[in-house]
């Protein structure tokens, strides 16, 4: 995991089990190297190689193969791009192959040759760079980005107004 993205490869040749209804505020992209993927929520079913769950979204998945899950902060520069380009209306969205495919096939590589965490990293970067690249959104204000620095900095601790607000990434203010 790094930069507000995280990589991860799961080989389940005989499914998942039950995966269960859940929400998580990352943004998901999943896509199936092998096998079938179907993502679920409460009114539509999406079956394709690649979907993309918006953050928040409950859902569930359905799956046996080779599959990748890369999940993206949605506050990042990337999530925000990935959020405005990806979601109107619908929380499950398919990805276009055509964009998506040529970035599988390195991370189907980068796993195969167990080239380690980094060479995963990137090639899920390039994937997720490759739907859309990240300059295309703002970053929250600078205010308010300090503080999901600091409470990104501070997880293993209890977070707290109190505690944000006496941080030293704490704006200045002037009246």
């Amino acid at each position: 995991m790094s930069q507000g993205v995280s990589v991860w490869v799961l080989d389940a040749p005989d499914g998942f089990g039950d995966a269960g209804v859940h929400a998580h505020h990352a943004i998901q992209l999943t896509a199936c190297l092998s096998g079938q993927l179907a993502l679920i929520n409460d009114s539509v079913t999406v079956s394709a190689p690649s979907v993309a769950v918006a953050a928040d979204a409950r859902h569930r998945f359905e799956a046996h193969g080779l599959l990748v899950f890369i999940f993206v902060e949605p506050e990042s520069r990337l999530g925000r791009s990935l959020t405005q380009a990806l979601f109107g209306e619908a929380d499950l969205v398919r990805l276009a192959a055509e964009a998506i495919m040529p970035h599988l096939e390195t991370l189907r590589h980068t796993f195969d040759q167990r080239l380690g965490p980094d060479a995963l990293l990137r090639a899920g970067q390039a994937a997720v760079e490759a739907i859309v690249p990240s300059a295309q959104a703002r970053l929250p204000d600078a205010r308010v980005q300090r503080i999901i620095d600091h409470a990104a900095a501070h997880l293993d601790q209890p977070l707290t107004l109190a505690s944000a607000a006496e941080s030293p990434s704490r704006p200045i203010c002037c009246g």
